[in-house]
C-alpha cells in the first residue's frame, strides 16, 4: 500500500568482561532470568540438556504466547 522508507538502529554497551557475558549466554540454565521471551511467559515449559557452553547443550521451549522451538550450541 504505502512504501515509506525507515531505518531502526539500536546498540548497547555491556560493561562486563567477554568471558562473563559468554558464560551467561552459553548456559541455557540462566536464560529464564534474563531472556525477554522466557520472562514474558515464565510458566512456559523449558527443557535443558547437555553441558553449558559445550557442543550439544540444548534448550527446548513451549508456551502459549512464545510458541515452541529449540536451540543448540554446535
Amino acid at each position: 500500500m504505502f512504501s515509506l522508507g525507515f531505518r531502526v538502529k539500536r546498540s548497547i554497551v555491556i560493561e562486563k568482561p567477554v568471558d562473563k557475558v559468554f558464560s551467561v549466554v552459553a548456559d541455557f540454565n540462566s536464560w529464564r532470568s534474563w531472556s525477554p521471551w522466557l520472562c514474558q511467559e515464565p510458566e512456559s515449559r523449558l527443557t535443558i540438556n547437555g553441558s553449558p557452553g559445550s557442543s550439544g547443550h540444548r534448550q527446548e521451549w513451549e508456551g502459549q504466547r512464545i510458541g515452541s522451538g529449540t536451540m543448540q550450541i554446535k
